[in-house]
């Protein structure tokens, strides 16, 4: 049997022959309760969250025992309704063009209606599924989270129902799936049944014994929608990653996403390069999960997104970069709705952007700020790498890397890409980190092209440090300071710093990026146990300036300072190792506005340097 491209099956075992018995009944019983399907009623169907229509096979195959069990499964579920979960119930059979039966309207309080219409099913005919799905379609709410459980034991007679429900997944959206239960079916059926829920961003389940049964409904109880991975804890916070523009993993282009967007999983599959979220925020999500206090605690989600490689900044002005954030955005809004329906309030969601991937947060976090949905409250904590929207002096944003008046390449008016959150972060205040690095091309422009784009790209690296505004420790690698944040905003403990020095080697180069410091005068960088000067810079009219210098080649082995002064007491230290090799990538270190300050100094006029010794 073939299956296409992202589709998904649960199965314990290879398929093979087999006869209808208490399993498939479990299977369906099992498999009502999977997906929370039952409620108990609280309001009319149009105006709850989440609804389901059964949808029964009952064309000739099913005369006797198999309608039988099926029969005893679904009033099984039906006993099982939950709170707030509207249900409703269609039998089909006949002829090409007939849809069957709505035998119970989708709606809350109508367990006695289920029950005496589940009673009453009787079978014959033949398997006209194209047609019951237009029909079933057609029952459904016009809003909210909308599933169809289709039950059934043969193929269509009457066409192609593949081709069906991708026209409903293209006409009813994101919020609409058909998850499919292959009743005992053979295995052109069991293909056909697999698309069908494929199409429309659904599973398949196949019915054959207890133990296969158990660990396929197992699988649906936690899945829900296959909107986010089967294996979410509500538990547990849910960690969602959006990768930058060009970072792997890049195997699907635009053109493909245009056209498939809307019926793929919004997320990438488990075994992705850099977890699916690319290299600037992976190393964060690892160490933020080595910590004691948290212990592997969180849920991992990462965005399934074209994230479009663009230039220095020209590639922000086309219309593939809108697109591109536009397609993020979608796809990070439909897993955080499949959260809220799975874990309603008890979710606690961390989204965390770099690059492209942050301003698709920030479209999501505008676009849903507008509409004021009610799953922004389950948003706990907000980190941005390099944002290039970045604005300065924004309320209730936290300015937590070391750029100073930082105004993003997208802010400063490339409206393709623009997404302003302000009136999300008057809602939310002090939920939102932004680190950016003075210097960064993309978050803090005018700079050097080339040093910004080594500090742009620089996130991610163990050897790119700050003094951490959340626990005020100095000399703290960048993408551990944001873990530290996400920490604080969740309520985990946090550790002690464990310092370890930069290891350098003779010769290497070495970029810092100061922002806010004294304004508009020449500097110096120097090097010594007896300084001598390895450098010079000039910081701009709002004190920013970068300066790539070298270690000299004639330096000592051991333990050395790296010290960034300007005259009237402003001093910054930074422990490093000499040693015979060394990683080749550039160290950046970065100081913001309140490093090395002393006794009031603020910005204002002088000149800096660089000194390297023992």
């Amino acid at each position: 049997m073939s299956y296409t491209r992202g589709q998904t099956v649960s199965r314990a075992r290879p398929l093979a022959p087999r006869t209808v018995g208490h399993a498939a009944l479990a299977a369906l019983a099992a498999f009502a309760l999977t997906f929370g399907l039952f409620s108990t009623p609280t309001a009319q169907a149009e105006e709850t969250t989440s609804s389901v229509l059964f949808v029964v096979d009952t064309s000739g195959s099913m005369t006797g025992s198999p309608l039988a069990q099926a029969k005893d499964a679904l009033r099984a579920g039906i006993g099982a309704l939950s709170s707030g979960q509207a249900a409703g119930l269609r039998s089909f059979a006949g002829d090409c063009g007939n849809g069957g039966q709505l035998l119970v309207p989708v709606a809350t309080d109508n367990r006695d209606q289920l029950n005496n219409a589940t009673n009453q099913l009787t079978a014959g005919g033949t398997t006209p599924t194209p047609d019951a799905l237009r029909a079933a379609a057609g029952d459904l709410p016009s809003t909210g989270d909308r599933t169809i459980i289709l039950i059934s034991d043969g193929q269509s007679t009457c066409g192609d129902p593949c081709a069906v429900a991708a026209e409903l997944k293209t006409r009813l959206g994101i919020d609409f799936r058909v998850h499919a239960v292959g009743f005992n079916a053979p295995d052109v059926a069991e293909s056909e049944l697999s698309c069908i829920a494929e199409a429309t961003g659904g599973r398949y389940f196949t019915a054959t014994n207890t133990t296969e049964l158990s660990d396929a409904i197992s699988a649906a109880v936690t899945t829900g929608s296959a909107e986010i991975r089967s294996d979410i804890d509500c538990d547990s916070p849910t960690f969602i990653g959006v990768r930058g523009s060009g970072e792997s993993p890049q195997s699907l282009d635009l053109s493909y996403f245009r056209t498939h967007a809307r019926t793929n999983k919004p997320y990438t599959e488990e075994g992705a390069v850099n977890l699916g979220m690319g290299e600037s925020l992976a190393p964060m999500f690892g160490f933020l999960q080595r910590q004691q206090s948290v212990d592997y605690d969180f849920n991992i989600m990462s965005v399934s997104y074209p994230a479009i490689g663009v230039g220095a900044s020209i590639g922000y002005y086309t219309n593939d970069y809108r697109e591109s954030v536009d397609i993020g955005a979608s796809n990070l809004g439909r897993i955080i709705s499949a959260l809220h329906t799975k874990c309603s309030n008890s979710a606690r969601i961390v989204l965390a952007g770099y690059s492209q991937g942050a301003n698709v947060v920030n479209r999501y976090l505008a676009q849903k700020q507008a509409v004021t949905a009610p799953e922004l409250a389950l948003v706990k904590s907000v980190v941005y790498f390099g944002d290039p929207n970045l604005r300065p002096g924004r309320a209730g944003e936290r300015h937590e890397g070391t750029s100073y008046k930082a105004l993003g390449v997208v802010a400063a008016g490339v409206t393709n890409g623009d997404a302003d959150i302000s009136d999300y972060l008057s809602s939310h205040p002090n939920v939102v980190s932004s680190f950016c690095l003075s210097g960064d091309i993309i978050c803090n422009p005018p700079v050097d092209v080339v040093f910004g784009k080594g500090i742009h790209g620089s996130y991610g690296s163990p050897d790119t440090k700050i003094t951490c505004p959340v626990n005020g420790e100095k000399n703290v690698v960048l993408y551990q300071c944001g873990a530290f944040r996400v920490m604080r905003d969740l309520g985990y403990t946090l550790p002690s710093v464990e310092r370890t020095p930069t290891l350098l080697q003779r010769g290497q180069e070495i970029l810092f990026s100061v922002g806010g410091w004294i304004a508009n005068q020449p500097s110096l960088a120097l090097f010594a146990s007896t300084p001598q000067v390895i450098g010079n810079f000039t910081t701009g009219e709002n004190g920013n300036a970068t300066a790539l210098v070298r270690v000299p080649d004639d330096a000592d082995l051991g333990d050395h300072h790296l010290i960034v002064q300007q005259p009237g007491g402003r001093s910054v230290s930074v422990p490093v190792t000499v040693v015979d090799s060394a990683s080749t990538s550039t160290p950046v270190f970065s100081f913001g506005p309140e490093d090395g300050v002393e006794d009031g100094l603020g910005s204002g006029s002088g000149s800096a340097a660089i000194l390297f010794g023992s």
